[in-house]
């Protein structure tokens, strides 16, 4: 049985939504499009919020798609990254 691309739960929908917007206002300040500042840290805020909904989807709804788990590990990535961030500095 094949796994379904886009969630069919609102959950797992939510945070399908909040982790492309995470990727994408990463990727507009990277290439500084905008001019306006974007606080990483408000961005990353997307990022885990995603990655929390992600896992209640996953855990409680029984969402299984591709684009659920993707943004369970980029919201555990970023996770990460934050604890090593504050680690070293």
């Amino acid at each position: 049985m094949s796994r379904p691309f886009w969630p069919k739960k609102p959950l797992g929908k939510a945070a399908v939504i909040f982790m492309l917007l995470f990727v994408v206002l990463i990727l507009l300040r990277g290439l500084s499009i905008l001019r306006m500042p974007l606080p990483v840290r408000a961005i990353d805020a997307l990022g885990i919020i995603g990655f929390v909904l992600g896992l209640i989807s996953a855990a409680y709804h029984k969402d299984r798609s591709i684009l659920t788990f993707a943004a369970i590990v980029i919201g555990a990535l970023i996770i990460l990254i934050i604890a090593v961030q504050s680690f070293i500095f």
